[in-house]
């Protein structure tokens, strides 16, 4: 019985431990406007990444503002087209950002044709994201 119980502690013990990150850190499932409806807490140093919808054919764009900019830190953009291969058909906008301290910062994504200068964005996304 002693034995039995010793090992039920040891393995409760093991289960306790926390993985290991990866090598490199990455968050491996992007974040998408639907995760914009809640905070998102990420530790320190590490790298995820941001997708939205987008068509640039129709003149439209993602612009980024983060509020405060010392937080996270951009790292590349990126897009990427409908599989379809299809003229005009949209696409996904995914931009690879990096946790650089703990804080809180608000991520601000506007949809805009960036010479309209009077024109209100199609779209917005705010994303706040908790590095702890």
């Amino acid at each position: 019985m002693k034995r039995f119980c010793s090992i039920i502690v040891c393995l409760f013990l093991w289960s306790c431990t926390s993985l290991t990150a990866t090598e490199d850190d990455t968050i491996s499932r992007p974040f998408t406007a639907f995760d914009a409806q809640q905070s998102i807490t990420i530790a320190p140093n590490r790298v995820f990444h941001i997708e939205l919808q987008s068509n640039p054919t129709t003149g439209y764009e993602w612009s980024l503002a983060m509020e405060p900019e010392d937080i996270v830190s951009f790292k590349s953009k990126k897009y990427t087209s409908d599989a379809s291969g299809r003229v005009g058909v949209g696409g996904t906008m995914s931009w690879a950002l990096s946790s650089k301290k703990v804080g809180q910062t608000t991520l601000t994504f506007v949809y805009h044709r960036p010479w309209e200068k009077d024109a209100k964005p199609t779209r917005k996304v705010k994303f706040d994201i908790i590095v702890r």
